[in-house]
């Protein structure tokens, strides 16, 4: 089979055959332009903007509704999978949204086809902003945010960004090469240029694991009048000679019979997790086959920011001892996370009898992440236990905060830290983290 495909050309300038001039007069900050309008149209695509203030500079990022998409749409809404533009120009472009598996392989028929490893990782694209080299995450521009969030990264905000991570991975290669400069090399590529790079972070982990930073090169782009032209194959070829060799590409699939024996390859239920699968391309379009062995441990940990949310969820579906399998370097975490609820639990109980057995302080006195908890406790002993001379025991609360919702959980566990200064709220935390792991009550899954 070929192994190697032909550019795609890309014309912005409209969408769904109707014309963007409107999307692009607005993003030179003109008044004449009718905001209302420009987001009729992209609603009616599909698309959806934002604006991004970064250095003196106004971008608008134009993204497609993940939502809304259908697969008709996706050669044409489906291009804006991230598209930067700035004062009436794109100015960065990430690849676009790949084709479902069954209309690609109809499409491909008695076309070349190329096929390599899927690659794990963030996207980072980098442009020219008309002064400097910048970085571009798909929603952002300077790559100043995070996606996980936990504790640890809380109290290191700047090396939880994607900006930080990016040039911490460029540093770790450049200190173990001779004369090697990441940045310098950009003196070679055209201005014109957009390239599209996937970050591998051991700060980052989404589900292969990672004892170094990598970056890989995936895609490049000419930019002229809103035309973007996908670079081909020798183009490639010699960016990667201006890059340092520290700049990955991602592997090729040599050998194959055709796609769909390609599939039963990725899909099979033998592979490691750690194999994501394989991206195949034909004439500019793309699709994937993920491994689903990877897919389920991918799911596992969910598209969840926080990191303690997520385990209240795990928790709900008995999930905890499956993840941490696979995520052991959260344990910690996920036992303060545990003795968080304990401690709240215990409280509710004891908060319980002091107010509706002991009658030592009524309800309106006690901290409010208690109070709405303690009075529907009452009413369950009214409605449900009394009549069988039932009472409100310790196992009664735990099962009452079992079945909380999840939010309503995550803000009364978190109430009490909400209004500390910063050492008293880590003076608070590693208190319920030392508490005593051994507890009776099995809040664990």
């Amino acid at each position: 089979m070929a192994t190697a495909t032909s550019p795609c050309r890309y014309d912005l300038n409209t969408v769904n055959g109707k014309s963007l001039t409107s999307l692009y007069n607005f993003s030179k900050q003109t008044d004449e332009v009718d905001e209302k309008e420009v987001d009729a149209l992209l609603n009616s695509n599909r698309l959806r903007k934002k604006q991004w203030f970064y250095k003196d500079n106004t971008y608008t990022i134009v993204r497609y509704d993940k939502q809304m998409l259908s697969h008709d749409l996706r050669q044409t809404s489906g291009l804006f999978r991230s598209v930067i533009i700035n004062n009436g120009n794109v100015v960065c472009f990430a690849p676009p949204k790949s084709e479902i598996y069954e209309k690609f392989v109809n499409e491909s028929v008695n076309q070349e086809i190329i096929a390599e490893e899927f690659v794990e990782g963030t996207m980072i694209n980098m442009f020219w902003t008309g002064s400097e080299w910048e970085i571009a995450t798909r929603s952002s521009v300077g790559g100043k945010v995070a996606f996980f969030t936990n504790e640890n990264s809380l109290k290191n905000k700047n090396e939880s960004t994607f900006r930080w991570m990016f040039l911490d991975a460029v540093s770790h290669w450049e200190t173990l090469g001779d004369d090697v400069d990441f940045f310098k090399s950009f003196e070679n590529i055209p201005k014109n240029q957009c390239l599209s790079f996937v970050l591998q972070h051991p700060k980052n982990r989404i589900v292969v694991p990672f004892s170094e930073p990598n970056i890989y090169l995936v895609s490049a782009y000419n930019i002229e009048g809103n035309i973007v032209t996908e670079l081909n194959d020798q183009e490639m070829s010699n960016l990667r000679d201006v890059l340092p060799d520290f700049i990955k590409a991602p592997e090729k699939v040599l050998s194959f019979d055709s796609v769909d024996e390609l599939r039963g390859r990725f899909t099979n239920s033998e592979l490691d997790y750690k194999t994501v699968g394989v991206m195949i391309k034909s004439n500019g379009v793309r699709t994937k086959v993920r491994n689903p062995n990877y897919e389920n441990v991918r799911l596992l940990r969910g598209n969840q920011p926080k990191l303690q949310y997520r385990y209240l969820m795990l928790r709900s579906n008995q999930k905890v001892s499956e993840y941490l399998k696979y995520y052991p370097e959260h344990s910690k975490l996920f036992s303060k996370y545990r003795n968080m609820i304990h401690t709240f639990t215990k409280r509710l109980h004891d908060n319980y009898i002091s107010c509706y057995v002991k009658k030592q302080a009524p309800l309106h006195t006690y901290s409010s992440e208690y109070r709405t908890n303690m009075f529907k406790l009452h009413e369950k002993y009214v409605n449900e236990l009394m009549s069988n001379g039932d009472v409100v025991t310790r196992s009664v609360v735990i099962d009452y905060v079992n079945h909380l919702p999840l939010q309503i959980l995550m803000h009364a566990v978190n109430y009490q830290y909400y209004n500390m200064n910063k050492d008293e709220k880590k003076m608070k935390l590693e208190s319920v983290s030392q508490d005593d792991e051994s507890s009776q009550m099995d809040l664990d899954n």
